[in-house]
């Protein structure tokens, strides 16, 4: 029996210890597959890792080499470790061997200036250092920015990332907005100067014009008025060029036919062409598309083109020719007009669009001809371009937008002789007015109160807002020709005062502009929708506006 129990004893003693055996099996292969597991893991995640640094290093070598700025890595010493491709742009235009190249001798670095003792003292000088210039292998030197700091570098080495940019874009863009504010300060000095001049040169011409249609006057001293009246005339356009100048006068634009614009140019200046000794060869372009333009500044830039043409080749031995093309590129519709004088010199073609620049000797031209063609070209969205003729001479580029509705029919130049009327003698017009004339500026108001009372109106000059404005109370004006610019009041708070007293006038304003001043007056002028006499005036201007608002008037009440 005791045998027994000890075999017992002993058969469960190995069971245990055989089951303990599998349990310990058991256990080692789930840590085996834990332990696979983490492995598979870790060397996913390792994968996942070493893509993504790369994919950074391929971005960062990427944004490194196409950088706008030059970017070089430079040991202390000054030797070039890594740069990338605008850096190597700067040194050269080959492909060469940089790397280990010292940086310095490329720069203009006043060595007396280095620090000796210090590590990186060449390299903290270049950074501290001012008015750099960076010179190429082809000896190609260029004003540079520099700045830069230190980092470390392959295996933990001192080193230093410097970053080098060019000045040139800088400069130009500097140089374009000195340009801009000082075309921009002109341009509201001309527009007080044009608006200065507008008033005498209104008043002079106005009475020109009634003296020359007095059929009373003798003959002669009708010529000599005449020869005046041509006077007057050029200087009210040099004013109406200043204006143009200083882009206050709004463009009236309309769909074009380029080529007939530009053969009415050269119909215009055939004489002086003629007389210069000028051949004018024209090619016009048959599939040119129509433009849309305001047709008297494009012929105004035309003319003034053709006239430095012809002006350029004054003094030029043999046969001078003038070429006048018109063809279509990219989209938009084109005209060169190229000579074969001398041209302008390569330092003073950048200065060509500056108003008062001139070649010409003094008092044979304003210089202001290419800066107004520049503003008007620009209004228009296209642009003006100057290149050397293949002729040798100048040649004026002019692009503009094309349009595919067909181009409006040109007008011919009116060119009609005042009619002499007798101011003894009212003529009754076909409506009679009472009208109220407001202009600070006496002789104009009487001007006006004149040519109204030889058209046989009844008309009543004040020379100020405030004043006119106790004449509305009283009397219901059938028509107000206001002047708009005026001290104290000006033509807009005196318009608004006026319909606040007699709502009715609101249709009876006729505004005289010596200028548009800005955009906010335009938009003025437009939002009431008022008849405008431009300064200086005619008195068929005046008698046109005058009976186009009694005729509306007439009208609203059912005179026939």
């Amino acid at each position: 029996m005791l045998a027994t129990l000890y075999i017992l004893s002993a058969v469960l003693h190995l069971f245990i210890a055989m089951s303990m055996m599998v349990l310990l099996l058991e256990e080692s292969h789930e840590f085996k597959k834990q332990v696979v597991a983490l492995e598979d893991t870790h060397r996913s995640e390792t994968s996942f890792f070493q893509k993504k640094v790369k994919a950074t290093e391929e971005r960062y070598r990427a944004l490194f080499d196409q950088a706008s700025e030059g970017i070089f890595v430079v040991s202390e010493e000054g030797r070039i470790l890594e740069l990338n491709a605008k850096a190597l742009r700067m040194l050269s235009n080959e492909s060469r061997k940089v790397i280990g190249t010292d940086l310095l001798p490329f720069l203009n670095l006043d060595e007396t200036k280095v620090d000796g003792d210090s590590e990186g003292g060449r390299i903290e000088a270049l950074l501290q250092a001012d008015d750099l210039v960076i010179t190429s292998w082809e000896v190609r030197s260029t004003s540079v920015d520099l700045d830069g700091s230190r980092m470390l570098w392959d295996n933990q080495k001192p080193a230093f990332q410097i970053f080098i940019r060019e000045q040139t874009n800088k400069a130009q863009l500097e140089q374009q907005l000195r340009q801009a504010e000082k075309l921009s300060a002109l341009g509201q000095m001309i527009s007080g100067i044009a608006h200065e001049l507008n008033n005498p040169l209104a008043a002079i011409k106005g009475y020109l014009e009634l003296f020359q249609s007095d059929q009373n006057i003798p003959e002669k001293t009708r010529g000599d008025l005449k020869k005046v009246m041509k006077e007057s005339n050029r200087a009210a356009k040099l004013v109406s060029n200043f204006l143009s100048f200083a882009r206050e006068r709004p463009a009236q634009k309309e769909v074009s036919d380029l080529n007939a614009l530009v053969r009415r140019v050269v119909e215009m200046r055939e004489f002086e062409c003629r007389i210069a000794g000028v051949v004018v060869d024209v090619d016009l372009a048959d599939d040119l598309k129509a433009t849309l333009i305001d047709i008297d500044q494009i012929q105004q830039v035309l003319v003034n083109l053709v006239n430095n043409a012809i002006q350029a080749m004054l003094d030029t031995e043999g046969p001078n020719i003038l070429k006048i093309r018109t063809f279509s590129s990219k989209g938009k519709s084109v005209v060169s007009i190229c000579d074969n004088g001398p041209g302008i010199p390569p330092d003073l073609q950048n200065k060509v669009y500056e108003p008062f620049f001139t070649t010409k000797e003094a008092g044979a031209g304003t210089g202001l001809g290419l800066s107004i063609a520049h503003s008007i070209m620009r209004d228009h969205g296209g642009k003006i371009e100057y290149r050397e003729s293949e002729d040798g001479g100048a040649c004026f580029v002019l692009e503009f937008e094309g349009s595919e509705t067909s181009p409006v029919v040109l007008k011919g130049d009116s060119d009609e002789e005042l009619k002499p009327i007798d101011k003894g003698t009212k003529k009754a017009p076909v409506q009679v007015g009472n009208i109220l004339v407001v202009d600070d500026e006496e002789s104009i108001a009487d001007l006006l109160c004149e040519m109204l009372s030889i058209l046989g109106h009844e008309a009543t000059a004040c020379h100020s807002g405030k004043h006119a404005l106790s004449k509305i109370e009283k009397v219901d004006y059938d028509v107000v020709l206001s002047d708009f610019r005026m001290p104290g009041m000006n033509g807009a708070e005196f318009y608004q005062k006026a319909i606040e007293i007699n709502p009715s006038l609101g249709d009876r304003f006729v505004f005289l502009t010596g200028d548009v001043v800005n955009s906010e007056t335009q938009e003025f002028i437009g939002s009431i929708n008022t008849k405008c006499v431009d300064k200086p005036f005619q008195l068929d201007a005046v008698k046109v506006a005058v009976n186009s608002v009694l005729s509306a008037s007439d009208s609203v009440m059912g005179v026939s």
